[in-house]
């Protein structure tokens, strides 16, 4: 499958190649205003020929005409590019920004979206068009310079001048209104964090604490982006004096001329409106350069986060009963300086079931949403019935169950059946098998009934075996449990003992991350994470005995 950057980029050459050809057109069309000046001053009006005029009159229609034509078809091709690089990206970048967020940068996501929404209405607006017009100043430039080569010195001069300007205004304006963005992105994702439990915002009185934060957020975001509004609106105004002075300059110098018997009043009218056409789209670039700059950024962003998404680690090939394998994966957060797992090695074959052990910040849930095809492995592989984790996650091998199991806007059986088209049978199935059936039945629209992260119709019990059942739907080959006990009564570990007991006889592989003794108990093996490593475990007696201890160097 060609990865996303690839089919957006082949989407951005083919639509700029377009519409660089279409911008030939225009300009093109566009000279016909400054030439059909021209004539008339040094034709119509000395030789008084009302056939001339006409003729001339029909031409420029016609060129404007051909103009406005191939101006429109340009406003849909680039809006259409917008669009295919939108569809390109938008998925793959949301997915890359949730993985980003399971890693700890929980901006990502919702930037990504941003940022795919930035682009597609960069193309769609006007700042698109206006460097392509720039394609066209060589052209422009010959042709004043026909009329005189001290014009097109002089011209050539004007556009160096508003190029440096331009550039200069990208180089000051830029950093501070990405700081700036960077700035409200933080604000914005603190208050939603805050904002986002009732018990924090109500219940603990910090109402106004909340408010204070956002506006000492929100004020450090704006005066960012003040810098860079003075900065770049100031350019700006720079920019619009010194293109009259020059435009006025041209006038000035093209009349020296005509006193010198070196050019004629029509040359006079033809320079200065095709100066005007050489400066309008640098202009044009520095008026818009806050859109220009924040679709740069965008498109920066969107390439870094999909960077190593067009290069992922896939696991050694082995047979499809091998149930899951991790050789020797480990893994380091973006810009951390030290893993948080290492060389860890281990296999799980279909119907048994591990237990993993350890401190908090052992990494035992990074292990977990390795296993789970969640992240990807920094080094090393980790494969399930012989495909790639993130794969086998993808076609719906895996039920994962988080240690924060979050429930999403939508009903109870979309939730369960993980927002995807599903047989209502195989969505009962899951929640009978996860003990909750009984719960969804007493419900006011059963499976139809409207849930989400605040919903008060579950408790919190209740919504750990809706998680527990979303994680059953489909009867996946690996079921992986990140602390799955943690908000279960003593009759929901019942229910959670049975449902491992009965995946384990279904042929599944299962990693279980757990502190109780219950679940312990009834493992095949068990595993201890201190500091990213596995290290040795010894059964006891009050583990019933059931399940023997091993160590990286032992296979696990």
């Amino acid at each position: 499958m060609t990865p996303p950057l690839a089919r957006a980029r082949a989407a951005l050459a083919l639509g700029l190649a377009t519409t660089a050809v279409l911008t030939l057109g225009i300009n093109a069309g566009v000279l016909v205003v400054p030439l059909y000046d021209m004539h008339l001053f040094d034709r119509v009006l000395t030789s008084r020929s009302l056939d001339t005029l006409l003729l001339l009159s029909v031409i420029c229609i016609v060129g404007l005409l051909l103009y406005g034509t191939l101006v429109t078809i340009r406003g849909l091709v680039l809006a259409a590019i917008g669009d295919r690089v939108a569809d390109a990206l938008s998925s793959p970048a949301a997915a890359a920004g949730i993985r980003r967020a399971v890693t700890g940068d929980g901006r990502a996501a919702g930037r990504a979206i941003a940022d795919v929404q930035e682009i597609r209405l960069f193309f769609g607006g006007g700042a698109a068009a206006a460097p392509f017009d720039l394609l066209c100043a060589p052209l422009l430039l010959g042709v004043i310079a026909l009329l005189h080569p001290l014009l097109g010195w002089y011209a050539l001069g004007a556009a160096l001048i508003m190029l440096a300007l331009a550039v200069a205004t990208d180089a000051l304006a830029e950093p501070p209104l990405a700081d700036a963005q960077r700035r409200m992105d933080n604000a914005l994702h603190d208050a939603a964090s805050l904002l986002r439990d009732p018990v924090l915002r109500e219940g603990l009185g910090m109402e106004r604490a909340i408010a204070r934060r956002w506006g000492a957020n929100h004020r450090g975001a704006l005066a960012s982006l003040d810098r860079a509004s003075l900065r770049g609106e100031g350019l700006v105004s720079l920019s619009r004096f010194l293109r009259a002075l020059l435009q006025g300059g041209m006038l000035a110098f093209a009349a020296l001329l005509i006193l010198r018997n070196e050019a004629t009043p029509g040359v006079l009218v033809g320079a200065n409106l095709l100066l005007a056409l050489l400066l309008a789209p640098l202009d044009q670039v520095l008026s818009q350069w806050r859109t220009i700059a924040m679709a740069r950024l965008a498109w920066r962003r969107l390439t870094a986060l999909l960077a190593g998404e067009s290069h992922p680690v896939h696991a050694p090939a082995c047979s499809t009963d091998a149930g899951l394998v991790l050789a020797r994966a480990g893994f380091t957060p973006p810009d951390a300086q030290r893993p948080v797992l290492a060389d860890v090695s281990l296999t799980i074959p279909p119907g048994t079931m591990v237990v993993v052990t350890g401190p908090n910040g052992a990494g035992k849930s990074t292990l977990a949403r390795l296993a789970a095809g969640i992240l990807a492995p920094t080094e090393g592989a980790v494969s399930i019935g012989g495909l790639a984790a993130a794969d086998a996650g993808a076609s719906g091998m895996v039920g994962y169950l988080p240690q924060r199991p979050q429930i999403l806007e939508g009903t109870v059986a979309e939730n369960i059946a993980r927002f995807a088209e599903a047989d209502p049978e195989a969505i009962v199935t899951a929640a009978q098998r996860a003990g909750l059936h009984g719960v969804i039945g007493r419900l006011p629209h059963g499976y139809a009934t409207e849930v989400g992260p605040e919903s008060p119709a579950l408790s919190g019990g209740e919504r750990q075996r809706l998680a527990l059942a979303r994680a059953l739907f489909g009867a996946p080959r690996l079921l992986v449990l990140d602390e799955p006990d943690a908000s279960l009564d003593h009759a929901g570990e019942a229910v959670l003992v049975e449902v491992i007991e009965a995946a384990r006889q279904s042929g599944a592989a299962i990693l279980a991350v757990t502190h109780r003794r219950a679940m312990v108990a009834i493992a095949d093996s068990v595993l201890r994470i201190e500091s990213g490593t596995i290290v040795p475990v010894r059964r006891t007696a009050a583990d019933d005995g059931v399940a023997m201890a091993q160590t990286a160097g032992d296979g696990a």
